[in-house]
C-alpha cells in the first residue's frame, strides 16, 4: 500500500492571522490544501483546493507562490503515512481576517487564528507552529525545506 502524498497547503494571511481549517469532529486545525492528483500541475491543484474546500472561483485567486517544503510522516492506528507538502503563499480577493469564511465541505470549518496564539491550538502537523511564523517573516530561503525526518536520518 503506497500511503505517500504530495499535498498543496495555503498560506492565506490577512495581517498577523492566518486562515486555518479545522477537522469539526476531531478539533484539529491545519493550512487549508489537499493532494496533488496524477498529472496535475501544482497550481492547478492549488485554484481546485481553493474551489472544493472555500468555494473560491480561479478568477478571486490574485497570488499562488511556493514558499516552502514540509516532508512528514506519522503512524495512524498502525498505517504508515508520508507527505510533502507543498506551501505556497495565496491571497484571496476579498478575504480579510475580520470577514468569516463559509466552509464548502461539511467536515471543515475554517477559522482566523492570530499568530501568536498557534502555540495554544492542535495544529497539524506540529513543526507548523514555528515555521509558518517564519514562512510569513519572509524566511522562505532558509527555512523553504523543512522534515520530520532530519533527526532520524542523522543518527
Amino acid at each position: 500500500m503506497n500511503n505517500t502524498r504530495n499535498i498543496v497547503r495555503l498560506l492565506v494571511t490577512h495581517g498577523k492571522c492566518l486562515l486555518l481549517a479545522k477537522v469539526l469532529k476531531k478539533g484539529f486545525f491545519f493550512l487549508p490544501g489537499g493532494g496533488i492528483e496524477y498529472n496535475e500541475a501544482l497550481y492547478a491543484a492549488a485554484e481546485r483546493e481553493l474551489w472544493e474546500e472555500l468555494n473560491v472561483a480561479k478568477e478571486e485567486i490574485y497570488l499562488i507562490e511556493p514558499i516552502g517544503v514540509y516532508e512528514h510522516s506519522w503512524n495512524d492506528n498502525g498505517s504508515p503515512f508520508h507527505e510533502l507538502n507543498i506551501i505556497c503563499q495565496c491571497s484571496i480577493k476579498g478575504f480579510s481576517s475580520g470577514t468569516p469564511v463559509r466552509s464548502a465541505e461539511r467536515h471543515l470549518g475554517f477559522e482566523w487564528i492570530d499568530l501568536t496564539a498557534l502555540g495554544k491550538i492542535d495544529l497539524r502537523p506540529e513543526a507548523f507552529k514555528t515555521l509558518i511564523p517564519q514562512w510569513c517573516e519572509g524566511q522562505r530561503m532558509r527555512q523553504f525545506f523543512a522534515s520530520s525526518m532530519l533527526d532520524r536520518s542523522q543518527g
